[in-house]
């Protein structure tokens, strides 16, 4: 940023602004997301124009692709490492409806629970059934394997199916000079990630629509194929519909509806909806339950035992509150906390005891968060620790863009350098795993709101 900040000062060099007084800054804005246009084609005609080029390819590329806090690394960390697969899976599989492949290149396994269900009285469809069962489960996964390897990512010549893009229209120019001209570089930065929000507007309605619409009809396209496939199979070997049939159909047709409404929440992932957030302010204690409450939903292992202590420090007068905006990291956090709990506890109910301090004198916030493990965690774990450890010791966050084994580096990537973050992480004896997390609790979305009075 101090590169672009140099970059901005030649500008303002070159250049003389000289905003159009027929249209307001808030007009230009307005114009990126309705797609009108205030300009034709621009053609660079100076060096100072060249340079604000320059500019706004800097910021685009920062605003897309930086390892910290670009939209790359919000997708990767917020949505393909939070793993919405296994949020819609699980849908499924509190219902048994779909199967889980033996090896990743593996077939799937049978469906017993159902297959046993549906074909006491009439073995000789056992086979057919199964095969429905596991061709259901292949088309289901594809579908969201597609979204989450292909779609939901930032298109470039590595991933031209990716959905998310900047688009960049010519009344950019005329809003850049608008926003150039301001005299501090605070109030400059904020306006350019309002000029690139909105240039990313169009792409985030398509991929909300593609999700709410076009996957969600898909994926109803399939329930109904598998109902009537069973449906066919059992009116072939049985004179009338069985009672056990219809509960089946009873089931999908729930499951489907259980489905749309998780697409519908990803879909509004897509939207801006911080500046809503923003208005809105809730004690920490509900932020760290409301955090934990969303985290859980996509976890595939819902017997974990969590404790949660939420202590405030603080010797105001009002009562400390955080803005709703701060949701997605605290979700974030306790994710990657949690997923890290059910892949690598290697116990179905492990206890996790979950301790956050936001301590306003000093303006920390702290997250010492202990789960419990089996022995052979820290025999098979032990190698990977260290070997995070010192990646995020290189400070190389390379990998906090990938999936696999990385959330450890997300959180740690997402510090920013900030002197006042740290992150500690080990395993206690031999059937404890802790990490405590450090962060620098003043930020934009904390308020000491006045009290009502009565």
């Amino acid at each position: 940023m101090h590169e672009i900040s140099d970059e901005i000062s030649r500008y303002k060099d070159l250049a003389i602004i000289k905003p159009d007084d027929e249209v307001q800054y808030h007009e230009l804005i307005q114009g990126l997301y309705s797609g009108d246009s205030y300009l034709n084609s621009f053609v660079p005609e100076s060096d100072a124009d060249l340079l604000l080029l320059n500019i706004l390819r800097r910021c685009e590329q920062a605003f897309l692709f930086n390892s910290n806090w670009g939209l790359d690394y919000y997708l990767s960390k917020r949505i393909r490492h939070q793993s919405f697969v296994g949020r819609l899976r699980n849908e499924l599989e509190q219902s048994q409806l779909i199967t889980t492949k033996f090896s990743e290149d593996g077939n799937y396994q049978d469906n017993e629970q159902w297959i046993n269900y549906l074909c006491e009285n009439l073995p000789e469809i056992r086979d057919d059934l199964q095969k429905i069962f596991k061709n259901f489960s292949a088309a289901f996964d594809k579908k969201l394997l597609d979204l989450k390897d292909h779609r939901l990512h930032i298109k470039t010549n590595e991933k031209p199916d990716g959905m998310l893009y900047l688009n960049i229209p010519t009344n950019y120019i005329p809003i850049l000079r608008y926003v150039l001209d301001q005299n501090d570089f605070d109030s400059i930065f904020t306006s350019i990630v309002d000029v690139l929000w909105a240039g990313l507007n169009l792409s985030l309605k398509n991929t909300k629509t593609y999700i709410t619409t076009d996957l969600s009809n898909q994926i109803s396209t399939l329930f109904d194929s598998l109902k009537l496939k069973i449906k066919n199979k059992i009116e072939k070997n049985t004179p009338e519909i069985n009672d056990k049939y219809l509960k089946l159909d009873q089931t999908i047709t729930n499951c489907n509806a259980s489905i749309q409404a998780v697409l519908i929440e990803i879909g509004n992932w897509f939207t801006r909806t911080d500046l809503e957030a923003h208005t809105k302010y809730i004690l920490p204690k509900e932020m760290v339950d409301l955090a934990i409450s969303t985290a859980s939903k996509s976890l595939k292992n819902h017997n974990i035992k969590i404790q949660s202590n939420v202590e405030v420090i603080d010797n105001s007068i009002n009562e400390f509150r955080l803005s709703l905006s701060n949701l997605p990291v605290f979700n974030d956090i306790f994710f990657i906390l949690l997923d890290n709990v059910q892949e690598h506890s290697y116990l179905h109910e492990p206890e996790v005891v979950s301790n956050v301090i936001f301590d306003c004198v000093n303006n920390i916030l702290t997250i010492d968060f202990l789960n419990e493990c089996h022995y052979k965690s820290k025999l098979r774990n032990s190698e990977t620790v260290e070997r995070i450890r010192q990646e995020i010791k290189s400070k190389n966050n390379l990998r906090s863009r990938q999936e696999g084994n990385s959330g450890l580096i997300k959180l740690a990537a997402s510090s920013n350098d900030d002197n006042v973050y740290k992150i500690d992480f080990g395993y206690e004896g031999e059937k404890h795993f802790r990490v405590k997390l450090v962060y620098p609790l003043i930020h934009a979305g904390t308020i000491y709101p006045e009290k009502e009075v009565d």
